[in-house]
């Protein structure tokens, strides 16, 4: 299964991209690009296997972007590969 960023429509997610319960950021209240990040760590770790309730159980409540906080000039696809990867490793810790 390959879910898709659309990175045309910031503010929610596209069509082909499905989000568990909404989880894409307000878009006025984190800024656009921290809203493509936060969408883009949630696809890249859904497209890799993991479930919904596993990304939650890392997340403990938290934003994906608190829990995984954006590197300064870290593109969306480049934070989204070391944001799953670090979640991967506090899975199985």
């Amino acid at each position: 299964m390959m879910l898709v960023l659309d990175q045309a429509n910031d503010h929610r997610p596209g069509q082909d991209i499905w989000f568990p319960g909404d989880i894409a950021l307000d878009a006025e209240a984190v800024g656009t690009g921290a809203c493509l990040h936060d969408r883009a760590a949630w696809a890249t770790a859904l497209d890799d296997g993991l479930l919904s309730e596993e990304i939650r159980q890392v997340l403990a409540g938290r934003r994906m972007l608190d829990a995984f906080p954006i590197r300064f000039g870290e593109n969306p696809q480049a934070y989204a590969t070391r944001a799953v990867a670090e979640m991967i490793v506090a899975y199985l810790s």
